[in-house]
């Protein structure tokens, strides 16, 4: 067979293969059912966009863990024992390092992290109970001066 068969051949497979899985795409993409992403403006809390919303969610969380920034702030701040034994954070003493809030030590992490880092810790996950209209709740959400952006959470697949 000739080179320029066997390379139409290949491209021609996979067009195939692409335009069968762009229309398979189409068909079984998926969302969270009841789950929204939400992006607030620098901040802004979520509590205080869903009630101005007169939203009530069953559950809200980032969509980006805050361990790996809470980690490197104790590694690069060196949070150590002082002589009394204790861990010293914003004024209150700790017996160990592990008792003092992630939540509190992810905001003086988050007050040093360049904008682009911190841009990705003030999107949320909210969940919303069943049976609620999502399409409505995004309308509200979207409306909010307060809100960057709302979208469907989609369920990513790896081929």
């Amino acid at each position: 067979m000739k080179s320029n068969t066997k390379i139409f051949l290949f491209l021609a497979v996979l067009g195939l293969l692409v335009s069968s899985e762009a229309s398979g795409k189409a068909e079984t993409s998926k969302y969270v059912p009841g789950e929204v992403l939400v992006k607030f403006k620098e901040g802004i809390s979520p509590q205080k966009v869903l009630q101005s919303t007169n939203l009530t969610a069953k559950s809200v969380e980032r969509a980006y863990p805050i361990k790996p920034a809470v980690e490197k702030f104790k590694k690069d701040h060196k949070l150590e024992k002082n002589s009394a034994g204790w861990y010293s954070f914003l004024g209150k003493n700790y017996k160990e390092i592990n008792a003092i809030p992630d939540e509190q030590i992810f905001v003086e992490a988050y007050k040093n992290m360049p904008e682009p880092e911190r841009d990705i810790y003030r999107t949320y996950k909210i969940k919303f109970h069943d049976g609620i209209r999502i399409e409505g709740v995004m309308a509200r959400l979207k409306n909010d001066p307060d809100v960057e952006y709302v979208d469907l959470n989609y369920v990513a697949k790896v081929f």
